[in-house]
């Protein structure tokens, strides 16, 4: 998308980093601090606006005690979730409200509103139930009534990239016919053995 110039946007190495690393409970650390301290970019002009857009472009939602598409990390962490009202509580909520940080960004008024995210996926078994499922249980925030606060705007995707040409056109293609939302593709390769220009 092309967001314009107000745009504050968090890189999202630092957040996968530490979530391959360790354990899911790390990234939502991660997320908690997002409104205390912002590693990102932003314009010169977006200084003088009064309102500095911030847009999330790499977070999970997960539940590996509810949902059977999550067999890899359910092996590690078989009782982990993050859903969008924890989000929204850890995310959201003290951006909009940190008055302090929009002084310590800007040396004045204003304030800090976040526009939406991007759901990365995370490693499912299944590319297309990963995304009904982020979906889904946006729609179910939607309807609650304690929290209808709902963020992603676009999703990148899993598909195995290491099947035949075929299979991957078909996945694909699923992917895109099923949600407009999904607008890329991560797909990630563990590999041990030799090295690949080895003989």
């Amino acid at each position: 998308p092309n967001y314009h110039d107000r745009t504050m946007i968090i890189p999202s190495p630092v957040v996968f980093a530490l979530l391959v690393s360790s354990s899911p409970k790390n990234e939502r650390n991660i997320h908690k601090n997002i409104g205390r301290s912002f590693h990102g970019t932003y314009s010169s002009s977006s200084l003088q606006a009064n309102v500095l857009e911030f847009l999330d472009c790499h977070h999970h939602f997960y539940d590996t005690l509810n949902n059977g598409f999550s067999t890899f990390l359910n092996r590690f962490f078989p009782n982990e979730s993050y859903l969008p009202y924890e989000y929204y509580n850890d995310v959201v909520e003290p951006i909009e409200e940190s008055e302090v940080l929009g002084k310590r960004i800007r040396g004045g008024g204003g304030m800090i509103r976040h526009i939406g995210s991007v759901h990365v996926e995370l490693m499912p078994d299944d590319g297309l139930e990963e995304v009904f499922w982020v979906l889904d249980v946006q729609t179910r925030t939607q309807r609650a009534n304690d929290n209808p606060y709902t963020s992603v705007r676009t999703m990148v995707a899993s598909c195995d990239l290491a099947d035949d040409i075929e299979t991957i056109n078909r996945n694909l293609n699923a992917l895109k016919e099923f949600s407009p939302q999904v607008c890329g593709i991560r797909w990630i390769l563990d590999y041990v053995g030799p090295r690949f220009d080895e003989k």
